[in-house]
């Protein structure tokens, strides 16, 4: 069955309504297998898909005062430049640690499974250091929103600088992962699923624990991988995510063997 979107463009044609619904195209088993992927690259690829997904934000945004529009790294980019254009402003790139051969500036984010989840690690966002100007009002776009951890960290890093974050746009979202919840600012999220999509994430959760329960010995982290990840992929999540659940299993199941010895 085919995935069904809704497009929030205001005035947007049938055609190209159309066009964006069809050229989002979803990949089972990538990059690893039981995951389910959103490739955005049709979208790209067509010129109408691509126009009208721009103009949509440059028209929602151009009466905001945006005077800086920063994208993350990599995939970000690709709207977020031509989003700056339309608008006039500075286009800002927020990189991963390590690519500015100048000064910078960066913040350090936590990483989590989305919504309230613990924290399983940490990443990072840097920036030129005269990126942002104190004051600037700042438009963040990114390609997904999923659990919410990099736009996070992308508005700790605008504000660092004394910079206001006026929203944070994405094109669209993997359901399940409630990265809303995290974001404390404003999220708009241009193509988003039909409510009848959705998993419930209860049943998701008694599915996962039903099958940790089921296996034993030397396979259980194997197992735990391949039927979490089978799991996640219902709901759309990347590969990080299988792996965060499956981490965060097996520390639950190493404390439960500790206190038995």
């Amino acid at each position: 069955e085919a995935m069904r979107y809704k497009v929030h463009i205001d005035g947007v044609s049938p055609d190209a309504r159309g066009e964006i619904e069809n050229a989002i195209t979803v990949v089972p088993n990538f990059p690893r297998p039981g995951l389910v992927f959103k490739d955005l690259s049709a979208v790209l690829g067509s010129p109408l898909a691509f126009k009208t997904v721009i103009d949509g934000l440059v028209a929602r945004y151009q009466s905001k005062g945006v005077t800086a529009v920063v994208g993350i790294e990599c995939r970000g980019y690709c709207f977020a430049a031509p989003v700056a254009l339309g608008l006039k402003v500075p286009f800002v790139p927020f990189r991963k640690p390590g690519k500015l051969p100048c000064k910078s500036v960066g913040v350090d984010f936590n990483l989590g499974a989305g919504g309230k989840s613990a924290c399983f690690g940490k990443d990072r966002l840097e920036m030129r250091e005269d990126g942002l100007q104190a004051g600037s009002r700042v438009l963040i776009i990114d390609d997904m929103l999923g659990t919410g951890a990099t736009l996070v960290g992308a508005c700790e890093l605008v504000e660092k600088v004394n910079a206001e974050v006026v929203e944070c746009a994405c094109i669209v979202d993997l359901s399940g992962l409630n990265g809303r919840e995290r974001v404390t600012k404003p999220v708009f999220v241009l193509i988003e699923e039909e409510d009848g999509n959705n998993i419930d994430a209860q049943e998701v959760q008694g599915d996962m624990r039903s099958a940790v329960s089921g296996v034993s010995g030397s396979r259980r982290h194997v197992s735990w991988t391949t039927e979490c990840c089978m799991l996640l992929a219902k709901m759309g999540v990347v590969t990080c995510c299988g792996h965060v659940i499956c981490s965060l299993l097996q520390r639950q199941e190493t404390a439960r063997t500790t206190r038995r010895s």
